[in-house]
């Protein structure tokens, strides 16, 4: 009988150990940074990023900073729709003269502008795009261009813009 409650001890100290385990290895995967360490330690400005809850998956592999370009890059998924999006701190030039960032508007062909919680939003279809749609804003500080590789409603990038969090350096 000693055998059997002993036994059964052990049984319940290897269920606690690994419910403990499973819930310590839950707790560290939500606690993974959006951005890696190495990457935001280099980026100066805010960068804009889907949260989690979003119905948009990032490809996290795909994130890279140049810091010859002082560009942070990455690709992403909204429903069947592939986006590859490029930040960067705003121009000088467009804070000093706002109608230049028009002006790049103008040239990028733009064709419609959403209104979003972080401001407006130009749809844009530009000669370089091989006639993709690319989402244009400028808010924060920061400049962001963001290409999908198969046109998306107007519903879809509002939700992608709005879905967006603030990262402050």
């Amino acid at each position: 009988m000693k055998t059997k409650r002993l036994h059964g001890r052990y049984w319940l100290i290897f269920v606690a150990t690994l419910v403990l385990a499973a819930v310590l290895l839950v707790f560290f995967l939500q606690r993974t940074p959006l951005i890696p360490d190495g990457i935001r330690k280099q980026v100066s400005f805010v960068i804009l990023y889907p949260e989690k809850k979003s119905q948009t998956v990032v490809d996290r592999p795909s994130l890279k900073y140049d810091s010859g370009q002082h560009t942070l890059s990455y690709r992403a998924k909204v429903g069947s729709g592939n986006l590859v999006i490029s930040e960067q701190p705003t121009p000088e030039n467009f804070t000093d003269i706002p109608q230049l960032y028009d002006k790049v508007l103008e040239q990028m062909h733009s064709y419609e502008s959403l209104d979003t919680r972080y401001g407006k939003v130009a749809l844009t279809k530009p000669d370089t795009s091989n006639n993709n749609q690319v989402g244009v804003i400028n808010t924060n500080g920061t400049l962001m261009f963001v290409r999908a590789e198969q046109d998306l409603t107007t519903e879809q990038w509002r939700q992608f813009f709005n879905s967006l969090q603030l990262i402050t350096p």
